[in-house]
């Protein structure tokens, strides 16, 4: 390992792109914010549907003290969901991200995690 002299203490000028790294995507993706996959996107606009609904009935008979706080949530809700669907999702996929990559690798700590649970139990017995 090396270190980056500090220049903030000798007051010398840096170069702040030596010390800002740079994202550039994995491979070359269309962005396009419905490219979450079906049962994902149906997931979310039917979880967030159900959830404005809840907080709109709040809204219209829940009372003065309540309005404050529920028109917040309504707020929320509506941002929410926005930001899964239209931002959320292209910026995984700018980012490179990769569904079945990602399952695969939990796979594998999952099998390595129980073949080492299996050496521990038979190093135990006296097994091994």
């Amino acid at each position: 390992l090396t270190s980056k002299p500090n220049h903030i203490n000798t007051g010398e000028a840096i170069n702040i792109e030596e010390y800002v790294p740079t994202i550039t995507p994995t491979k070359s993706v269309k962005l396009n914010p419905f490219n979450i996959s079906p049962p994902n996107r149906y997931r979310t606009t039917l979880t967030s549907l159900t959830t404005f609904f809840v907080v709109l009935v709040l809204y219209l008979f829940g009372g003065e003290i309540l309005k404050g706080f529920s028109f917040t949530l309504l707020v929320g809700v509506i941002v929410g969901t926005y930001s899964s669907i239209f931002i959320a999702s292209p910026v995984l996929m700018w980012l490179g991200f990769d569904v079945k990559e990602f399952k695969n690798k939990e796979a594998d700590k999952k099998r390595r995690e129980i073949e080492k649970e299996k050496l521990r139990n038979q190093f135990e017995q006296g097994v091994v």
